[in-house]
């Protein structure tokens, strides 16, 4: 598990409980495998930068995907069932993580093993009485997950990578008041209720971060769509299922 990276004293990242009883609807990898058939459809997902996207490429990408929404809502099953259950997102959600991490190995971003390891030592899926729990990772990545440490540890590399390029793409955006005071405003309208200066006042702290969130988020929405441009797709993103062996 972590000793490849425990022999350079350094460890790594997951992506985004206490799971002490494992549940079945945790269980996320099937034993099939995304490939193209060359009779009955296409070779290939895709183009990104004119560069041919493989089935593999994107189940490794489908796969990084339910890793990182098991790691962000393992404590709501409800939503975690919802999350995986749901194609047309999770194969949306796999083609732009391809995109991005292809942009940040463009702009060279690397993620230390050290930054790798501190993310899957603290995160509450692999604690145990509020510590890191060398066994129960194993065993859920053995029977949850359903893949060696390796290729998850490189999965949260990646993924950091990512949102190390997000951050740095939106690290320059601020918010301005009159941009508070509209966040403000449009909340207040959806909820019919009236502008009241002194409440705006209190609460302006907290329509601030929302409002910048707000802000990054829409930034990263353009460029994934600046990015998309130069990408084209072979197959239904909505229906690659049909695609497992």
């Amino acid at each position: 598990m972590l000793k490849l990276f425990r022999k350079k004293n350094v460890a790594r990242l997951v992506l985004w409980g206490i799971l002490i009883l494992i549940l079945p609807a945790f269980v996320i990898w099937g034993s099939g495998s995304l490939g193209g058939s060359r009779e009955k459809g296409p070779t290939f997902v895709g183009l990104i930068n004119n560069k041919k996207v493989s089935f593999d490429d994107f189940a490794e990408s489908l796969h990084a995907i339910r890793c990182q929404i098991i790691l962000n809502y393992f404590n709501q099953p409800k939503v975690l069932d919802l999350f995986l259950n749901d194609k047309p997102f999770m194969g949306r959600l796999a083609w732009d993580r391809l995109i991005m991490a292809k942009e940040a190995r463009k702009q060279k971003i690397k993620v230390p093993d050290q930054n790798v390891v501190n993310f899957i030592r603290s995160h509450p899926l692999f604690l145990r009485n509020g510590v890191f729990d060398e066994k129960l990772y194993d065993y859920i990545l053995r029977n949850n997950v359903g893949m060696d440490p390796r290729t998850f540890e490189e999965i949260v590399r990646d993924n950091l990578a990512i949102k190390r390029l997000n951050d740095m793409l939106t690290k320059d955006i601020k918010i301005t008041d009159p941009e508070i005071l509209e966040a403000y405003k449009k909340d207040g309208e959806k909820n019919k209720q009236i502008f009241d200066e002194e409440k705006f006042k209190k609460e302006k702290d907290g329509y601030s971060k929302k409002a910048l969130e707000d802000k990054k988020n829409k930034f990263l929405e353009d460029w994934l769509k600046k990015l998309e441009l130069a990408t084209s797709l072979n197959i239904d993103l909505k229906d690659y299922g049909k695609y497992y062996k």
